[in-house]
């Protein structure tokens, strides 16, 4: 192979979103997150087989003590992330009228046998996790140039895709012992935005701001439809490991009061005599 070949490789690589997803991938890696690329999930709309891009795991308490203590309750976040590219799209969220806060229903858990509940402190961490950030309800993607010749319909894509895996390893995870949150991601390189639109008949009424995190409300796609949305977050690859370490200080809080919840033991069965 010429030079002037690996160079037309290189060039085609990197017009993929494929370097981003590496790069994602080592990142999650080096904040010691357990990370399984390319997770197969099974999509029950279109009955096929599909991969969503990362798997990552992090774990309270981390292995070392978990060998120690097995019997010990975790807690395991579970990171499903979609990577994106767009060099000529800018994503545009719009802010969501109805709901201001990011409720701990809109995040997706599994326990068993003990029901999960939140108390105060947990509620103040999930309301420092989401900041000064508002929930978005809508988006949209700026029509391209003329001399544009990518598709639309990225975001659309890669939401369905994220909330389809999601779904699918929150019902394949047993749960025993072990609390599971499932936080679906997707990481972004391209153009954000938030947008809010306080009317429709002057440019004066909309405000647009350039942004490192999107929180997304959206609801489950296909057959299986939900009254509760999702939350979904949209974040930028230079902030991402913020996002990561705020939701390591929220799985600190789960994890102690998780902890404190005892399984109710069986009664013993006492025999009568005859």
């Amino acid at each position: 192979m010429n030079i002037k070949n690996i160079r037309d490789v290189k060039n085609s690589l990197y017009r993929t979103g494929f370097p981003l997803e590496v790069a994602v991938l080592n990142k999650l890696a080096s904040l010691d997150l357990m990370v399984h690329p390319g997770e197969i999930y099974f999509d029950t709309e279109t009955q096929k087989a599909r991969e969503v891009d990362l798997h990552a795991l992090d774990f309270y308490p981390d292995h070392e003590t978990v060998l120690k203590d097995p019997d010990q309750r975790r807690l395991i976040i579970h990171y499903v992330v979609e990577c994106k590219k767009t060099e000529k799209y800018a994503w545009v969220f719009f802010k969501n009228a109805v709901y201001q806060k990011l409720h701990s229903h809109f995040l997706k858990f599994k326990s068993a046998p003990l029901t999960f509940s939140w108390d105060s402190s947990i509620l103040k961490a999930f309301e420092l996790l989401q900041g000064k950030s508002k929930l978005h309800l809508s988006f949209t993607e700026v029509p391209p140039r003329k001399d544009n010749t990518e598709k639309a319909g990225n975001i659309y894509s890669a939401t369905q895709s994220v909330l389809k895996a999601t779904e699918f390893l929150h019902e394949r995870y047993a749960s025993g012992n072990v609390l599971h949150l499932f936080i679906p991601v997707i990481v972004f390189h391209g153009s954000l935005y938030s947008a809010n639109l306080r009317g429709y008949k002057s440019m004066n009424k909309l405000t647009i701001t350039r942004e490192k995190r999107i929180l997304l409300l959206t609801n489950f796609p296909g057959e299986k439809k939900s009254s509760t949305p999702y939350a979904l977050f949209i974040v930028h690859e230079d902030g991402l490991k913020n996002l990561l370490a705020e939701f390591r200080k929220l799985g600190e809080v789960i994890h102690l009061e998780w902890r404190k919840k005892s399984i109710p033991k069986r009664k013993a069965m006492v025999k009568r005599k005859k």
